[in-house]
């Protein structure tokens, strides 16, 4: 299905990022709080050196205290080691406080580039990416760098040193011991080695198997009323069960495995303390050895065993992270669709007019979508593009947007090709109103001034009464500052299509895109937007692409389009004295609605232009 597979997932899973390229790339994003982490880190240095201390405070215990029955000494060494105790785990808990708040700064960072970045790939990246997978992208791959950027630096640190530090005090008391030591950890550091270079494959796997997951429930349930209408949910649910089912199964044995290797490292350490027993009975016999040296070798056998126990989990999450950021890294690195030049050219505030010149452009290579399109747009007109769906009047509003760039041709604003403006300045210029409405869950008053603190709310009331929906806006409770539902969701059809409109009135751009504005609304709506579309166009320069003849016939000329190129131009009237493909979809659409119009565009019975305002509804296909 739609979900099951994503070439550009699997093409972006290749690429591997070495481990010390990994850390190489998270530094820039660390390099801030860098004096944070060192201080984290220099703390776990001294709670290890406290832990590492423990031991041998331990076998004075046993050597001297026990034997000579002294209790002074003895309980001034238990204090000791209680306070060796207790301050190792005051310092431990300060260092993963500091560790961790650092690395969540590091990770919101991230999330933020990353979110950013994004968005500024261009429709054409994240027209290819299901959505699932990128929320699944941003917000999870970042967590799992949490750990690499927290805690987890602490965590390695902090076994190795300890590792290190046990074997030092083992060396420094009785070299017999160390040599114990010596011979088995070999077996210890083959495993993890092993572990970590065996594992980052399967969870580079696991990650992605989560993202499908992820990526499922979230185009599932923005769905979930039309798959209610079409009895789907049960197929819905299987689907994401299915998904689940597969997911648990390969982490059930993730697991397995990962206890398979850490129980056969504690095979090993439990072999090095029996041997270490079995040898050191003979030279605590022969006088050699004290009973606390053995005892002392014993608590610094677990300091090596469970700090490696720990290490080796730590390289897990590492390898963890290592899927996240080869998937976040290999999407920071890709190149956005459409970008902003070197030099910049400054945007017009006031553009007196936008010029396509011999426009081609193609989705896929060899399937033209637009061919040789030239047309212009003069300071104050309105133009209309009317067609066939398929024809390409969308993709002509992409273009000229600039949310996709020309494959042939160019695009000129005041004579300047538009790929030489900021495409974020250049955006700034417009004002659309789209038939895909889309409305925050967010108040009223920040979705009509599109988030622009600059714009004042006299102004946005302005434009709500202009278009008709201010009265309906303030009865609801909360006015202006009630918050909407996801997409307007508590808002009719009718009611969402007039709030865009006076969004796009209260924007005030210099430059307006209508793509069937008036479209799927009834008359009365369709009358008041007609009175707004009067006010909104007035010395704008106007893009129109609608459908019902109330709206094209004004314009002061329409563009038709078929099969990618234009076919006529001029007025209404002038295109239906050529009784071309113009007119001939003017004849299906009336005759679709029951009419009869001539070739001078009157109805049986009358003048169409001699009816109430948005009494006509033809509408073009």
């Amino acid at each position: 299905m739609w979900w099951d597979d994503d070439p550009h997932e699997e093409q972006e899973a290749d690429h591997r990022l070495p481990t010390r390229e990994m850390f190489v790339r998270v530094w820039p994003f660390l390099r801030p709080h860098r004096w944070t982490f060192l201080a984290a880190l220099l703390l776990t240095l001294v709670g290890v050196s406290l832990v590492l201390a423990q031991p041998v405070i331990f076998r004075l215990i046993v050597d001297h205290d026990f034997p000579e029955k002294d209790l002074q000494s003895l309980l001034r060494h238990a204090s000791i080691y209680l306070g060796l105790m207790i301050g190792g785990s005051a310092i431990s808990a300060l260092a993963t406080v500091l560790m961790g708040r650092a690395g969540v700064l590091v990770i919101n960072r991230i999330k933020r580039v990353l979110f950013g970045h994004f968005m500024g790939l261009g429709l054409g990246w994240l027209e290819k990416h299901p959505v699932g997978s990128l929320v699944s992208r941003v917000e999870s791959d970042s967590q799992r760098l949490v750990h690499l950027c927290s805690t987890m630096a602490m965590r390695i640190l902090s076994p190795l040193v300890m590792v290190l530090g046990a074997l030092v005090v083992i060396g420094t008391t009785d070299r017999r011991l160390l040599l114990i030591a010596v011979i088995m950890l070999p077996l210890m550091v083959t495993g993890t080695v092993f572990m970590f270079s065996r594992m980052r494959s399967r969870f580079r796997e696991e990650r992605k198997l989560y993202a499908k997951l992820s990526g499922q429930v979230a185009e599932v349930v923005p769905a979930a009323r039309l798959l209610q209408a079409l009895g789907r949910l049960r197929w819905a649910e299987a689907r994401v069960a299915l998904a689940n089912r597969i997911y648990k199964s390969f982490t059930t044995r993730l697991m397995f495995l990962e206890y398979a290797f850490w129980s056969g490292i504690g095979l090993i350490e439990i072999a090095m303390t029996a041997i270490a027993l079995w040898l050191g009975a003979g030279w605590i016999a022969d006088g050699s050895m004290t009973p606390g040296t053995l005892v002392m070798f014993a608590q610094y056998a677990s300091m090596i065993y469970w700090p490696l126990m720990q290490l080796s989990e730590q390289l897990a999450e590492i390898q963890r992270a290592g899927g996240a950021a080869d998937r976040i890294f290999s999407s920071l690195d890709t190149q956005p669709t459409v970008s902003a030049p070197e030099t910049l050219t400054p945007v017009p505030q006031q553009p007196r007019s936008i010029e396509f010149q011999n426009v081609h452009f193609e989705y896929e290579e060899g399937k033209p979508v637009l061919q040789d399109v030239s047309f212009r747009l003069d300071h104050g007109r309105t133009v209309a593009l009317v067609g066939p769906t398929g024809s390409g009047k969308s993709t002509i509003i992409n273009l000229v947007t600039r949310l996709r760039d020309v494959t042939q041709g160019r695009i000129l604003l005041d004579g300047i090709d538009v790929r030489d403006f900021d495409p974020v300045d250049y955006r700034r210029r417009f004002g659309l109103v789209l038939q895909d409405l889309y409305l925050f869950p967010a108040p009223v008053l920040d979705n009509l001034r599109a988030f622009r603190d600059e714009i004042d709310e006299d102004a946005v009331r302005e434009a709500a009464r202009t278009a008709g929906i201010l009265e309906v806006l303030e009865a609801r409770p909360g006015g202006l500052q009630a918050v909407l539902a996801e997409r307007g969701g508590d808002l009719s059809y009718g009611q969402r299509q007039l709030l865009a409109f006076a969004r796009a009135l209260a924007v005030d751009p210099p430059l307006l895109i209508l793509d069937e504005a008036t479209s799927s609304v009834d008359p009365g709506t369709e009358r008041r937007i007609q009175k707004a579309l009067e006010a909104l166009t007035r010395d704008r320069t106007t893009l129109l692409v609608a459908h019902r003849l109330s709206t094209i016939r004004h314009a002061d000329r329409i563009l038709v389009l078929q099969e990618g190129r234009i076919v006529e131009e001029g007025a209404h009237a002038e295109l239906l004295a050529l009784d071309g493909v113009y007119a001939e979809l003017v004849r299906l659409q009336e005759n679709e609605n029951g009419t009869e119009a001539d070739s001078s565009g009157h109805r049986n019975g009358g003048s169409a232009e001699n009816l109430p305002q948005g009494e006509t509804h033809e509408r073009i296909d």
